[in-house]
């Protein structure tokens, strides 16, 4: 084998490990303590669960993380209609939502 590629191949290898090393002792003295928000899971738990993403979102998951943030209006979920959004404004504490267009009384499924 060539000498120039065994000295690449173990200043690569030193250097991987130094980085390794590095990294293992800057995170070893930082812990990331993470306490969730309870109205995570009682605004997911208000959700429908159907992860249709009808709304826009992948999963009811990724709403209800919009909704807590203030990102998404309470009445996000279309698939819930305004149950839903009633229940949602119940468990952040805010006003009632206005009836959107799924909720207009000619535009309902009578059926």
């Amino acid at each position: 084998m060539d000498v120039p590629v065994m000295l690449m191949a173990a200043g690569l290898i030193a250097l991987l490990g130094a980085a390794t090393a590095g990294l293992a002792v800057s995170s070893r003295g930082r812990r990331i303590s993470h306490t969730p928000d309870p109205r995570l899971q009682a605004v997911l738990s208000a959700l429908p669960g159907a992860d249709c993403g009808v709304c826009g979102n992948r999963s009811c998951l990724a709403t209800a993380v919009g909704i807590v943030s203030g990102a998404l209006p309470a009445g996000a979920c279309r698939t819930g209609g305004s149950a839903v959004a009633a229940a949602v404004t119940r468990v952040q504490g805010l006003a009632p939502p206005r009836p959107g267009p799924t909720d207009h009384p000619h535009t309902r499924d009578p059926g």
